[in-house]
């Protein structure tokens, strides 16, 4: 039961190791590594396109004709410090601004292809499409974020299982002989969800086996 206990203890410290280890490695090399300009920092990319096809009209007026690309380059910098979405709401209302200034016409156009009531010449159009922009936009950059983290994960997983077989496989042949190939494999795949509290389970595991040693 103790050694049971101890080898526990020994794959719950090695998977915190390989957690943090595969994190990082994905979090650098996946800004590094951008094929065809996606790669895992574009990861959700496509459901902020949803409100950018929608508000096209008014971000081609704040941005310019290379808005989507001027937004693309905000969510692949600013997606986690909250720059992204801050900058993609400020375009949609000074692009509304300007629309507006060219005639309620058009910014009536504009909520109807959102598919709101509009009362032709209403006043409250415009702030009406900009609420619902607003809120679309919140909706799709917490849809991308949950992608962007669920894709970064997965990929981390798979780094810390083979970090741990490649380091249980350079290992010397007697080491090998008493870290069985099983628990660097269940140190892989446990690695990335138990990285966090991977230290406070190991500390717990070592306190749990030397309380038995002293029992026994």
């Amino acid at each position: 039961m103790s050694e049971w206990i101890s080898m526990m203890g020994e794959v719950a410290g090695l998977a915190g190791l390989a957690g943090v280890t595969a994190a990082g490695l994905v979090d650098t090399l996946g800004k590094a590594v951008t094929p065809g300009g996606r790669g895992l920092p574009m990861r959700g990319f496509r459901a902020v396109e949803r409100v950018i096809d929608h508000a096209a009209p008014v971000l081609r007026l704040a941005l310019g004709e290379q808005y989507r690309q001027t937004l693309a380059e905000a969510y692949r910098d600013g997606r986690r410090s909250g720059d992204a979405p801050a900058l993609l709401k400020l375009a949609i209302g000074q692009g509304l601004d300007r629309l507006e200034d060219s005639g309620t016409a058009l910014v009536d156009d504009m909520a109807r292809s959102l598919g709101l009531p509009v009362e032709p010449g209403a006043r409250d159009t415009a702030d009406q499409t900009r609420i619902a922009l607003e809120t679309e936009t919140d909706a799709v950059f917490l849809l991308a974020e949950s992608e962007y983290r669920t894709t970064a994960r997965l990929l981390a997983g798979a780094v810390a299982l083979l970090l741990s077989f490649g380091v249980w496989i350079t290992l010397p042949a007697d080491m090998r002989a008493e870290i069985p190939l099983v628990q660097a494999i269940l140190a892989g795949l446990v690695a990335v969800p138990l990285a966090p509290v991977a230290k406070d389970i190991a500390k717990a595991i070592e306190g749990l086996r030397g309380g038995m040693e002293k029992g026994g």
